[in-house]
């Protein structure tokens, strides 16, 4: 009887035990399937650095993989299989728009279902032009706009709020579009405030010239606050030698305007504006045009804010 009773007693025990892991288990099953699951991460692609760096800054903290194609040089995108692999499983592919993305015009006729965003189409274009001196105008011809849209800082505002909407259209999770909206706000904020010490600046400056031996890719900037500008090529120009007529006029508007600084943008050799200073005695300055950023400036920290806030050191600099 004893034997019978224990037994009883443990048979009972384990048939309690079960029923409690039975019913654990069977919680832990339904905890686990009232869960939501978490939303598919979400992919972007950018053809120039702004693009890229504006959408990194948008989706801060967030789940959202952000990379870079053909190096930040819009005229220069020659995309690579795996860059082609990667723009067919993109959530949103960035570019600038224009005669300089015609290649990227051509790939994604073949992809019509990628969504995509153009800088161009969210700000004013202004026509590329061909100042006095200037050697050449546009190799596309006449009536090309100019496509350095973002060197206008109230221009990279509006380019700024229209990606954000873009981003947040793209991403399917609530949590992640509170984020990028709070992030664009900061962004634009931080925007905003470079578009008034820009501003602040020129007001006190009086003789508002720019003189470049190089491409002039500042269309957008210089119609922002007010400048005029002597150049050896337009904002788009394939040349790379401006010719005698052109360095001489450029020479004697150094000489004769005091100007302190022939300027250039950044990449390549700068030869150009590097003959120009000899010959004037000027130190030759660089200004970033935003348009070639190069993976060490990227990797050292580099933006679209920290770049603009160094020019506008070398403004202070050079043109006060």
């Amino acid at each position: 009887m004893p034997d019978r009773f224990c037994f009883s007693k443990r048979r009972r025990a384990l048939s309690a035990g079960m029923a409690l892991l039975l019913l654990l288990a069977l919680s832990f099953s339904l905890v686990a399937c009232s869960q939501p699951e978490p939303a598919a991460a979400v992919s972007i692609l950018s053809s120039n650095f702004v693009g890229y760096d504006f959408a990194l800054a948008i989706t801060k903290g967030c789940d959202v993989q952000v990379s870079l194609l053909a190096g930040g040089d819009i005229h220069s995108f020659n995309p690579t299989f795996r860059d082609m692999a990667a723009l067919q499983s993109a959530d949103l592919f960035l570019y600038t728009g224009g005669e300089s993305d015609a290649a990227i015009e051509t790939l994604l006729s073949a992809l019509p279902d990628c969504p995509t965003f153009r800088l161009v189409d969210h700000v004013p274009l202004l026509q590329e032009e061909t100042v006095e001196g200037m050697a050449g105008g546009s190799d596309a011809g006449e009536g090309e706009y100019d496509e350095h849209v973002w060197t206008s800082p109230q221009n990279a505002v509006k380019i700024a709020a229209a990606l954000a909407d873009a981003i947040v259209a793209a991403d399917p999770d609530p949590a992640r579009q509170a984020r990028e909206r709070e992030n664009a706000a900061s962004l634009i904020a931080s925007l905003e405030a470079l578009d008034r010490d820009f501003a602040e600046f020129f007001a006190g400056v009086s003789d508002k010239l720019l003189i470049f031996g190089d491409r002039f890719p500042f269309r957008y900037f210089a119609a922002e606050y007010g400048l005029s500008y002597y150049a050896a090529f337009p904002g788009c120009s394939a040349a790379v030698e401006p010719g005698p007529r052109t360095l001489t006029f450029l020479l004697d508007k150094l000489k004769t305007t005091g100007a302190k600084a022939v300027f250039h943008m950044e990449g390549g050799a700068h030869i150009v504006a590097d003959r120009l200073a000899a010959a004037s005695g000027l130190p030759s300055v660089m200004l970033h045009a935003c348009h070639r950023v190069t993976p060490e400036e990227i990797e050292a920290g580099a933006t679209y804010l920290s770049l603009m806030r160094e020019n506008l050191e070398t403004l202070r600099q050079y043109l006060s």
